[in-house]
């Protein structure tokens, strides 16, 4: 939470309820922690659907691609998100809709200072062709359908 030390401090206990509250720093400064978390959140998604993707195209089982990614550094996201995957059901937590529009906000601010996040705008354009494909209510791990389904629909080369 971005906020006094004092004004932080007095609203604790209350998003302490809610969850696991961090202070970091002043006024706005709640907004940029979001922005950033959100960041990897997209990045880490799409990363997670390109990695099944790849899975399926090498014959990998669902079940231990899942289970090796679930010990790797997106273990959190994958041990969240799982039963969607398996399921091949999205009801939303933290839905498409607004996941894309903070990659967009993370891509204008960066834009404001200059810079280009080419990771960022891949997820973002996995997330807008999920969006495209109808997915935009659903939760953000609709996106791994619409990734793995994509590669589905790729011509295969060099395979008899």
């Amino acid at each position: 939470m971005g906020a006094t030390r004092a004004a932080y401090k007095h609203v604790e206990p209350l998003l302490a309820a809610l969850g696991s509250p961090q202070h970091v720093r002043g006024p706005g400064a709640g907004a940029a922690a979001k922005l950033v978390a959100n960041l990897v959140l997209g990045v880490a998604i799409t990363a997670l659907g390109e990695a099944l993707a790849l899975a399926d195209e090498l014959g990998l089982d669902r079940t231990v691609a899942l289970d090796v990614l679930a010990d790797t550094p997106i273990g959190a996201i994958v041990s969240v998100k799982r039963r969607n995957i398996e399921s091949d059901s999205y009801p939303p937590a933290f839905k498409l809709r607004h996941a894309l529009k903070d990659l967009h906000l993370v891509d204008q601010t960066a834009h404001r200072f200059g810079d280009t996040l080419g990771v960022t705008a891949a997820a973002r354009n996995w997330l807008a062709q999920a969006t495209a494909e109808g997915a935009v209510d659903l939760d953000i791990s609709a996106v791994v359908a619409t990734i793995v389904a994509a590669s589905s629909r790729c011509p295969r080369h060099g395979r008899g």
